[in-house]
């Protein structure tokens, strides 16, 4: 990780709108989470144990390219990812 760059993403939640950075056109995100909204999730969503974490713990993945960073997001079918 020699550029110094990392990428965060997450799986848009359909619920999410504006106040969190997300903008729609006909129902589908066409911009991703803000500064804000883009870290860490709060412990409360995290419902399950992931690969480093317990379920309600934070931990910030980061990866050295977007295209890690999607995949690691194992996204279904019409998810939209922001990173």
């Amino acid at each position: 990780m020699d550029n110094g760059i990392y990428y965060r993403a997450r799986i848009i939640d359909p619920a999410d709108g504006e106040n969190t950075g997300i903008i729609k056109e006909n129902g589908i995100p066409i911009s991703g989470y803000d500064d804000l909204h883009s870290g860490v999730a709060p412990a409360s969503a995290i419902k399950i144990t992931g690969r480093v974490n317990h379920a309600g713990e934070q931990v910030l993945y980061l990866a050295e390219d977007i295209k890690t960073s999607c995949k690691e997001q194992k996204a279904a079918e019409n998810d939209y990812i922001s990173v």
